[in-house]
This record gives structure tokens, C-alpha cells and sequence, in this order.
């Protein structure tokens, strides 16, 4: 048999097996958080979803350099402010942030399996990395929400927040060691603090690194226990 004769008896032999062989076949990835034992897929409970499920408030606190606003429609800026906080309501979340060209994206889950939109949390961790210039996480930070103690004018425009509006507030990465600290002399103080309900002062301070940069974060007053 001449060479040639057999290549093309070598070849047409591979292509005969390559046509008679099954690949496996792959289960379908269910992230952790939908999974029972042995990989069944749980069923979603009112339950599964509160407990995967976040503060519902009207607005947000935003710390900036200079101040504080309520909301990004806020026109001038705040040294303080003072809220009531159930510290019982307090949410703690694992939170990735992502930035790129100036543009910063929030990633959170409040199990650490299952991200808040529904994702894989780590598969989102993943993602990011290979999409963005920086990527900070996950870290610990807390959902904190709270209502205001009393009326609240916007210092530049004739906008009067009423007491009793539901803010919520989302330490930053630098941030959230004001909340430790704040927490840690609860404890200290009477561990039942924890779990009270407190009049609270949100205060202003600015921050500076080492390059210069400047942001504004949120200290944290206990006021009294109501």
C-alpha cells in the first residue's frame, strides 16, 4: 500500500469515530443560592426573597466633599443631619465596586452567593475584573435606613424635607469604618443598643489621602434611645 493509501485510510478512519461520538452531556449551572442538595433547583420562597431583599426607602443620604445632600436633587449641602435608626433594620451586604474611565458600578449581595439582580455574586466579580481598571471588593458595608428626626430645608433652594421621611445611607468602602466604630461603642456601652431604637446625628467630615484626593464620608453621634 502506497503511502498515500494509507493517510487516506488514517484519515477517513478519524472522521468515522469523530462522527460516532457523543459528547456528555453538561447539567445546565444553577448559582448556589437556587440549589438544594444534590443540585436541585430550590423553590423561590416570599421568605428567599425578603431574605435576599434590601431597604425600601423614598431617598438616599449622599455624603459629598464639602457636605451632605438628600437625594441628588439637593441643591446645597448639609453639615448634619439627624434621623431616627431602628438598629434592628440595619442590612449588612457584600459589596464589589468597579471602575472604569471615571464611571464606578455597585455590585451587592446581602447572602454572598447570590448578587442583588439575581446573578452569581462571584461570577459578577469575575466579570468586573475583566472588564474595568479597578475593582475593590468584596468588602462589608451595611444598608442603613432611617427617618428624619425633623424638618430639613435645602439651605439653596425653598425645598422642605418633612420629619418622618424614610432615607436610606450605604457606607462607602472608606466609610463603613465610621459605622464600626459607631457600633463598637454601642456595644461597649450596652450590647442591647444594637438592637434600639436611636435618635442619631449624621455628621460631615471630609477625608484626604495621600495623592490629595478628597471625598466626604459619615461620622456617626448616638443621640438618646427612644
Amino acid at each position: 500500500m502506497s503511502t498515500a493509501s494509507a493517510l487516506d485510510n488514517v484519515m477517513a478512519q478519524a472522521e468515522a469515530a469523530a462522527a460516532n461520538h457523543t459528547a456528555p452531556d453538561v447539567p445546565t449551572y444553577q448559582p448556589p443560592a437556587l440549589q438544594q442538595p444534590g443540585g436541585v433547583p430550590a423553590k423561590r420562597t416570599l421568605q428567599s426573597v425578603n431574605d435576599n431583599a434590601g431597604i425600601l426607602v423614598e431617598t438616599y443620604l449622599l455624603p459629598k466633599t464639602e457636605g451632605l445632600k438628600i437625594g441628588s436633587d439637593f441643591k446645597g449641602l448639609l453639615d448634619e443631619v439627624v434621623g431616627i435608626v431602628d438598629m434592628s433594620d440595619v442590612v449588612v451586604i457584600s459589596q464589589i465596586r468597579a471602575n472604569t474611565g471615571g464611571n464606578t458600578t455597585f455590585v451587592k449581595s446581602y447572602d454572598g452567593v447570590t448578587a442583588a439582580g439575581g446573578q452569581n455574586f462571584m461570577a459578577e466579580l469575575a466579570r468586573l475584573q475583566k472588564t474595568n481598571d479597578k475593582v475593590d471588593g468584596p468588602y462589608d458595608t451595611v444598608e442603613i435606613p432611617f427617618e428624619l428626626a425633623e424638618d430639613v430645608k435645602d439651605p439653596k433652594s425653598s425645598t422642605t424635607f418633612e420629619a418622618g421621611l424614610e432615607i436610606g445611607y450605604t457606607p462607602s468602602l472608606t466609610g463603613y469604618k465610621e459605622f464600626q466604630r459607631f457600633v463598637k461603642q454601642l456595644n461597649k456601652e450596652d450590647p442591647s443598643l444594637l438592637e434600639a431604637r436611636l435618635k442619631v446625628k449624621f455628621i460631615h467630615e471630609k477625608k484626604t489621602n495621600s495623592n490629595n484626593n478628597e471625598w466626604g464620608v459619615v461620622r456617626f453621634e448616638k443621640l438618646e434611645v427612644l
